[in-house]
């Protein structure tokens, strides 16, 4: 009688073993695979969402060619310095990252459209949202409304270095720039305020985009305030 019920006991027992392994490890294995396929799925889009967010917001470009009845924008680049050896490249750089700041940084009540054009069109997705919802909360001039008592102000950048920082292969080009934002209320100058940002770009190849052989492009990916 023991040995028919050890036989019958080790019978269910290698039943229940073969049920286990024939199904219930087959859909653990199968819910760790879904599970799994989520994540990657959810890391993928978010990956993708990032990637979509450096891209420029400007997506039809003009073709600039330089000519030489009217203006010839290398010799005028070339004056921005007095070091006549020094790069087309990092002239155009140094003087466009400058211009960029100076147009993000300023403020003035009538030309808050343009300014939003400006940026928009210069600027990755991401730098031109986090600049759009800053100006759409008032995060700057809110403040300066209620320190000087008015909403009859603005803001005049005014730049004061714009120093190219080394590049790698693999990396794009950025730039420390150095400014200073004027308080100006009711037409007068109320204060100064000293500040630095680190920006970095993209920009096209300068020779070929004169010739006409591809597009001008200059794109902010970051901008970011250091002390």
């Amino acid at each position: 009688m023991s040995e028919f019920i050890g036989e019958s006991q080790k019978y269910f027992e290698d039943a229940l073993e073969w049920y286990c392994r024939k199904y219930l490890v087959a859909v653990s294995e199968r819910a760790w695979l879904c599970v799994s396929l989520v994540v990657f799925l959810t890391f993928l889009l978010f990956l993708m969402l990032d990637t979509y967010s450096m891209f420029p917001t400007k997506t039809d470009f003009s073709f600039i060619k330089y000519t030489d009845r009217y203006s010839d924008e290398f010799l005028r680049i070339k004056r921005l310095s007095v070091d006549v050896e020094e790069r087309e490249e990092d002239l155009l750089s140094s003087y466009l990252a400058g211009e960029y700041v100076k147009r993000y940084e300023s403020y003035s009540p009538d030309s808050t459209e343009a300014q939003l054009g400006f940026v928009k069109n210069n600027s990755s997705r991401r730098v031109f949202v986090a600049f759009k919802n800053i100006m759409e909360r008032g995060a700057v001039i809110h403040p300066l409304i209620s320190k000087y008592k008015t909403d009859a102000i603005s803001l005049e950048a005014v730049i004061d270095k714009v120093e190219l920082l080394p590049r790698s292969v693999a990396s794009l080009s950025s730039a420390v720039v150095e400014f200073r934002v004027k308080h100006i209320v009711h037409g007068v100058l109320a204060d100064t305020e000293r500040r630095k940002v680190l920006v970095s770009f993209s920009l096209s190849n300068v020779r070929m985009a004169s010739a006409g052989v591809v597009p001008f492009e200059f794109t902010i990916n970051t901008y970011r305030y250091i002390d």
